[in-house]
This record gives C-alpha cells, sequence and structure tokens, in this order.
C-alpha cells in the first residue's frame, strides 16, 4: 500500500495541512496544552500533536477497528495519551466526567452529528463541558450548502443524495453517499457500494447556533478554497471540485 499513489494525494496533504495549522496555532495560545480529539480515528492526526508540543490527548472514536490502528500507532510515538471507546453525540460519556482541555479538534466528523438535534446538541454540551472557560473547539467539515448544490460526477468521485431535494428541506437526517473512487494500490480506496459512507448534510447557520447555546461563540470561519497552499497548482480537477466544499472553524468557549 502506498499512500502516494493516490489519485486525490495533493488534496489530501493539503487537507493535512489546515489541520496541522488549526492545531498549531491554538495550542500554541494556551499554557496547558491538552486536546480532546473526539472523532480520533487511525490517529492520523498524531504527528501534529507531537509537533505542536501537546502535553496530553484524549482521544475518542466509535469505531474499535480504528482505534486498535491508533494504539499501534500511539506505541510507535512518545506522546502522552489515552484512547477510548466512546462517541460524542451520546448523551453521557463517563470517561469525560471532571476532565477539562484546551482544545476540541472536531476533524471530518460534523456531518454525522447531524443525524438528529439531539446527536448535535449531545456533542455540543459534551464539547462545551470539555473545556475550559476560553478554550477553543476546533474543526473541519464538508458545507451541506455546497453539497446540496453541487451536480457533478466522474470516475473519481460520486455523490448519492438520499434525500428529497427542495426548499422545505429540514435540518437534520439529511443522509449522502459521498463515495472518493482511488487506486486500490494507494491503501485509501472506497467500495462504491460500500454502505459504510454515509453522511448528513451539515447546516452551518444551525451549527453555529446550537453552539451559541453551549456557550461556545464562534469566531472564525474559512473556506478551503481561501487557504493558501503553495501545491494547489498540482491540485486535479476532482480535488479541487472536493476540497472547495469545505471550511475550516473555531469557537471559543466564553464562561
Amino acid at each position: 500500500m502506498n499512500r502516494n499513489k493516490s489519485v486525490y494525494i495533493n488534496m489530501r496533504k493539503f487537507h493535512n495541512s489546515i489541520k496541522g495549522q488549526l492545531i498549531q496555532e491554538s495550542v500554541e495560545l494556551f499554557s496547558i496544552k491538552s486536546v480532546l480529539d473526539v472523532s480520533v480515528g487511525r490517529f492520523g492526526d498524531l504527528h501534529h500533536y507531537e509537533r505542536s508540543s501537546v502535553e496530553f490527548v484524549l482521544g475518542i472514536d466509535p469505531c474499535q477497528k480504528s482505534l486498535e490502528e491508533a494504539e499501534s500507532r500511539l506505541m510507535k510515538s512518545n506522546l502522552n495519551a489515552e484512547l477510548k471507546l466512546a462517541k460524542i453525540t451520546d448523551e453521557n460519556i463517563k470517561i469525560l466526567e471532571g476532565k477539562k482541555f484546551s482544545i476540541v479538534s472536531c476533524m471530518f466528523t460534523l456531518h454525522y452529528f447531524f443525524e438528529s438535534e439531539n446527536m448535535l446538541r449531545n456533542a455540543m454540551k459534551n464539547i462545551s463541558e470539555s473545556l475550559f472557560k476560553g478554550g477553543f473547539l476546533i474543526g473541519t467539515s464538508i458545507d451541506g450548502d455546497k453539497l446540496l448544490n453541487f451536480n457533478k460526477e466522474n470516475e473519481h468521485y460520486k455523490i448519492q443524495k438520499k434525500f428529497t431535494q427542495s426548499k422545505c428541506l429540514t435540518s437534520f437526517g439529511n443522509k449522502y453517499n459521498f463515495h472518493l473512487i482511488d487506486n486500490p494500490k494507494s491503501g485509501i480506496y472506497f467500495d462504491l457500494n460500500s454502505s459504510k459512507n454515509t453522511e448528513f448534510l451539515v447546516d452551518k447557520n444551525v451549527f453555529i447556533g446550537i453552539a451559541k447555546d453551549y456557550n461556545l461563540k464562534l469566531i472564525q470561519l474559512k473556506e478551503f478554497s481561501k487557504y493558501n497552499y503553495v501545491h494547489k497548482k498540482k491540485f486535479n480537477i476532482w480535488e479541487t471540485d472536493i476540497s472547495n466544499m469545505n471550511f475550516s472553524f473555531i469557537f471559543v468557549k466564553i464562561k
């Protein structure tokens, strides 16, 4: 397997650089450099935490298989971290009780919270309660409005909308499948028939409003197209199409 053979390699490096920038710039502002990663997955951001001199990371994820790979990566690292099986959208998460962090990281997972309003509210409540006052919620997400109006398709990606598109579209539960068809030799191939890629439209305004209900104030929302990246000129058209649908966000815990 070789990630450099991915037809999305330049886009992936770009997105990785955005995550690294968000982590680095936010961590530098705190004397206590602790992070709660609510979608740690296979620990793809481990090197960002190492480079940012993070003192402790608690990584949670609902997928046991991903956590097993994350544990394997962590064993080869000097990072002080714990990995736990948990879902940030659950109502009560015992492993978070009494714990506070400077940063909560939520990278490319917000679309799962929009399965229902209850799930989004649970996530925002858990995140808010896990932050010190003045702490940051940072993350990245696909923009539901852009995906809603996106009608392209080619041999490299396919978006299957599972909802009825209308002006009366509700804010939650709008399913879609986003398939990236990659080179199998890259090790990151996605099966077109996989049901594991079910996601939900993200409504940015609803997200910002509900976050505010839990004392999380938006201080930055930035489209990926606004980031400078030296290798953007190497992007294939399909990389540009997909990358431009994403945005980053930073919220501060106000009280």
